[in-house]
């Protein structure tokens, strides 16, 4: 098709006009999980009464966001369309329907997600988008929105189908909306974000790092174009901090973990306490000065992490889902501490911090035997320090829970049966009772 200027012939008409419909109906069905009919069943008009026709069908097979709100006019949309130089009247349903969701999802904890959509209604969302794509002119401003959202379709396939080619046409559609969206564009750094984060994750999906490097330049220029107190701002800036961490963990470079701190730093600042996604800032502020104290043994960067983890824990409420994560690392930070100065209230705050970790863990969730497990050595240095055999006592018991809720084939299981048939061993050494040395035999 031509470039949307100047004068234009009834076949390009057409084509828009489908295609503004086309991108349309696919955000509905975005937005709400379902859909009447298949997109793919939209035959093409050849003229543009034919194209109205086609639009008010779409009308009425395309369930409204607000179900009680009517349908725009689409003789109106029309009479729009063809003066390119305005949008369509309801432009607010083609817009950038995931820029304002995805700035959420990444490492904050505290997103949440709509019930993902079953695999046919994604293929009928895939295919009317890529219908768009294809009947939209690159220069047409609604071209990146209908690229970004057929991106995000190909994540969701991607999660619930697993197949690797949707994690790449994701990718190569968030490439191509963020090539064709200029720089003032106000939707730009949402899609630079939405494709950082898709860089980020097939790296944690496959490994390679220059997907990381991709991840952080994408970040890197979505928070260069977000102006001073915009609402993703702090966002974005968090994302950008944790794909720095990721590629300090992967190669060990100061220089990033010090880039993660900064931007981490940053969104922390930027983000009132009010919001809900400032304890996972806080939380992951507190991960990174935990990793540089253990890099470089700056005590400061310990006292740093459990202030940072502390206000986390003080913000969230107990049923947030990431408490338990954040009080578990500052059960961490204090126990770094002690074994630093020796000091036992660290030993008594990590034990305290670690014990309302477990508390709040849900039965079956994936971390509570790692919690139990955490647990239990802090009371096993407890013991060590101060003698107390109670504190033997609950070691056992924490060890013991944290052996019964771990997998046969989880490779953490060897290294707890051993732990707990030490402290097993230690018992027996301390009250002589045979029946923990028969324990410790078994468990080990």
């Amino acid at each position: 098709m031509a470039s949307p200027t100047g004068s234009n012939t009834d076949e390009e008409l057409v084509d828009l006009v489908l295609a503004l419909r086309l991108s349309q109906l696919s955000s509905r069905v975005r937005l709400c999980n379902r859909v009447s009919a298949s997109p793919s069943a939209v035959s093409r008009p050849d003229t543009p009464d034919e194209a109205i026709t086609a639009m008010q069908q779409a009308d009425r097979l395309t369930p409204d966001v607000h179900l009680n709100e009517p349908c725009d006019t689409d003789e109106e949309d029309v009479a729009r369309a063809l003066n390119l130089s305005q949008p369509p009247s309801d432009a607010s349903d083609i817009s950038d329907i995931s820029d304002e969701h995805i700035s959420q999802l990444y490492r904050t904890g505290s997103a949440s997600t709509s019930p993902m959509p079953h695999s046919n209604t994604l293929d009928e969302t895939i295919t009317a988008m890529q219908q768009a794509d294809r009947l939209t002119p690159d220069g047409h401003p609604n071209k990146p929105v209908c690229l970004n959202n057929l991106g995000m379709s190909f994540q969701s396939r991607f999660g619930r189908l697993g197949d690797a080619v949707d994690f790449d046409e994701e990718i190569t559609a968030m490439q191509q909306a963020v090539y064709l969206t200029p720089d003032g564009d106000t939707g730009k750094p949402g899609r630079l974000n939405s494709l950082g984060m898709s860089f980020q994750s097939r790296y944690e999906r496959l490994g390679d790092v220059t997907d990381l490097d991709e991840a952080i330049t994408a970040t890197q220029q979505a928070v260069r174009l977000t102006p001073d107190g915009h609402l993703s701002q702090p966002a974005y800036l968090n994302n950008l901090g944790m794909s720095f961490q990721s590629r300090f963990e992967r190669l060990g470079r100061l220089a990033d973990l010090n880039e993660a701190i900064t931007a981490v730093q940053q969104a922390v600042r930027f983000t009132p306490d009010v919001h809900p996604n400032k304890p996972g800032y806080l939380n992951n502020l507190g991960v990174s000065f935990q990793s540089r104290f253990e890099l470089s043994g700056n005590v400061a960067d310990l006292n740093e992490a459990i202030a940072a983890t502390q206000q986390a824990v003080r913000l969230a409420p107990d049923g947030r889902p990431n408490k338990p994560e954040c009080l578990n690392n500052l059960g961490m930070s204090f126990q770094s501490r002690f074994e630093l100065s020796g000091d036992v209230a660290d030993l008594d705050e990590a034990i305290t911090a670690t014990k309302q970790a477990v508390r709040l863990t849900p039965d079956g969730h994936l971390s509570q035997p790692a919690y139990l497990n955490n647990l239990g050595n802090l009371f096993r240095r407890r013991f060590e320090r101060l003698g107390d055999v109670a504190d033997l006592d609950e070691e056992i018991t924490a060890m013991r829970q944290a052996v019964y809720l771990t997998l046969d084939d989880d490779p953490g299981k060897p290294g707890r049966l051993n732990s707990l048939g030490m402290s097993f061993q230690s018992r027996f050494e301390h009250l002589r009772d045979v029946a923990d040395l028969n324990e410790a035999i078994t468990a080990r």
